[in-house]
């Protein structure tokens, strides 16, 4: 079995996954709360025109402010379970939070609505889309480590270190750029009006994130040059002279 750098150092900051039966439990609940996503985006849509929009931004709420909390509440779990802290918050937040965003990219799927887009025109765009985000993913996650990529570093910063790669000289959020990426590809393949609009919430939603919750936790982390960096690289989208590096890095990594 292939698995990420950094699971073993993930493992270890979440020990109870090691344990039988846990493993099984975490995926039947995350399996759970996108279930219920999904039904509840089913039943909500067809109430009023427009209700797929507010439905998809409620979800993004829910979504935002549950993750929000590994980072807002890292020092009172920290001072209240020490060593635990990030476990809970694991099993809190991040199990019953991070299932919503898979739930809201199938529901562009289903979005209600008729298509204004054709598909002959979003055809090229929406492949384009769905291979850069879904291989920019797999690269980052091979790249960075899980360890990385699941916050183990805002509750131990000792243990962190300024992750050097290519990818980072043309965007600071790579896992994110890919998630808006695909996000965005599956709402031009459907084609509506309601779905372009829907598809726009997982990008506001990730810059109001990162801009809010996680980039200043980095400027806590590395200061100055954090905010530096921030002004001269964009968040989720290639500056079209970049493009030439981002590719490299997709297609050979940091080799």
């Amino acid at each position: 079995m292939v698995v990420p750098p950094g699971w073993d150092i993930w493992l270890s900051k979440v020990p109870s996954l090691q344990r039988p039966g846990r493993p099984l439990l975490a995926g039947l609940l995350a399996l759970t709360v996108c279930a219920a996503a999904l039904l509840f985006f089913w039943l909500f849509d067809s109430l009023f025109p427009g209700a797929a929009l507010l439905s998809q931004a409620l979800a993004g709420l829910a979504l935002w402010t549950l993750m929000g909390q590994v980072i807002v509440r890292r020092r009172e779990l920290k001072q209240r379970y020490g060593d635990g802290a990030y476990e809970r918050a694991v099993w809190r937040y991040g199990l019953t939070g991070l299932p919503l965003l898979p739930a809201m990219a199938l529901h562009l799927l289903f979005v209600p609505g008729e298509r204004v887009l054709p598909l002959a025109w979003a055809a090229l765009p929406a492949a384009y889309l769905l291979i850069s985000g879904a291989w920019l993913f797999g690269r980052a996650l091979f790249t960075f480590g899980i360890d990385n990529l699941a916050l183990v570093y805002v509750y131990w910063p000792e243990e962190g270190w300024l992750v050097r790669s290519r990818i980072y000289s043309v965007l600071r959020h790579p896992v994110y750029s890919s998630g808006v990426r695909m996000v965005l590809g599956l709402a031009l393949l459907r084609g509506s009006v309601m779905t372009l609009l829907a598809g726009l919430v997982v990008p506001v939603g990730l810059t109001i994130w990162v801009r809010m919750l996680e980039e200043p936790e980095l400027i806590e982390r590395f200061g100055e040059m954090y905010r530096d960096y921030r002004r001269q690289v964009p968040a989720f989208f290639v500056r079209p002279r970049d493009y030439v590096r981002f590719w490299r890095f997709i297609v050979r990594g940091d080799k």
